[in-house]
């Protein structure tokens, strides 16, 4: 098995599809079709992983089948998780693979059935396990941490990473306080609405610039490698007339932290985002970006 493995997580990092459709059951080729294609070269395109270790493993015989089949990982921590599915042969082996050393790990998750003397692939999922090596469930604690100091904003944005990467196996695969995360989510996006009632326009600048909406920004640089708050605004200042925008960015910076509470603390730097007129997420717009760097 650990050889099945290996061949498929080649097969799909280095977009050999050929070699991907020849480790699974000819029925699921036939019915996916041209969509492994996708999935294998959207996946290697995402992750570009050479190397991987086995989260889970499981061997199961199956005196029913099409029955639901549950599992649990044996992880004494935050990152326990049940796995679901319907068995289609009387031995299955299911196994979760996630790559090494990517700033965002995948999931691969994979189930042989057993026909005849030969074990073919019937399942297979792929999706986003941990970013910078924490999981959902990890971020989900740091949401926790940050809204007992009531930092609003940073808790929102780690509730939002976890919202992200908290299904890692699709519908396979769950987190033991997956309802816990999905309610904090829903409760902290509301507070902080309600907190700071965006657009926030900023009345101690002169040109009153209005943030619109604040959110976590990954980095994935050498040296600046980390989750950091971006800012998103409205400028009155036309976006080509630079000098006037820096100057109103650097009001901004020395005010931000009076806006946000927490906003500033335990980071190496904040991120905005200028804009003339508010992206509606159809129509590309032009921006600014600059970049604070924090004491």
């Amino acid at each position: 098995m650990a050889a099945l493995n290996k061949k498929l997580f080649k097969g799909i990092m280095s977009k050999n599809v050929k070699l991907v459709k020849s480790l699974m059951l000819q029925t699921l080729v036939d019915t996916a079709g041209r969509k492994i294609d996708t999935i294998v070269n959207n996946m290697a395109n995402a992750f570009h992983a050479t190397d991987y270790r086995v989260l889970d493993e499981f061997y199961t015989k199956n005196s029913s089948l099409l029955k639901s089949t549950k599992l649990t990982s044996n992880k004494g921590d935050v990152n326990f998780y049940e796995l679901e599915y319907r068995a289609i042969t009387p031995e299955t082996y299911l196994t979760v693979l996630v790559s090494k050393n990517l700033p965002i790990n995948c999931c691969v998750l994979v189930i042989y059935g057993k026909y005849g003397d030969n074990w073919k692939i019937n399942t297979l999922e792929i999706g986003e396990y941990d970013v910078l090596e924490k999981t959902a469930p990890e971020y989900y604690e740091l949401a926790t941490e940050k809204l007992r100091k009531g930092d609003t904003i940073d808790a929102a944005n780690m509730i939002t990473i976890a919202s992200e990467i908290a299904r890692p196996a699709g519908k396979y695969m769950r987190y033991n306080n997956d309802d816990d995360m999905q309610t904090f989510y829903t409760s902290i996006i509301a507070e902080g609405n309600s907190t700071y009632h965006f657009p926030v326009t900023v009345k101690q600048i002169k040109t009153q610039p209005q943030i619109y909406a604040v959110s976590p920004q990954l980095i994935e640089d050498k040296g600046q490698k980390g989750i950091y708050p971006i800012i998103k605004y409205r400028s009155a200042i036309n976006l080509k007339d630079t000098i006037a925008l820096k100057a109103e960015n650097i009001a901004l910076q020395k005010v931000i932290g009076t806006l946000f509470k927490g906003i500033t603390d335990d980071k190496k730097f904040i991120l905005y985002n200028a804009f003339n007129q508010v992206p509606d997420g159809k129509t590309m717009v032009n921006r600014y970006a600059f970049f604070q760097k924090l004491p």
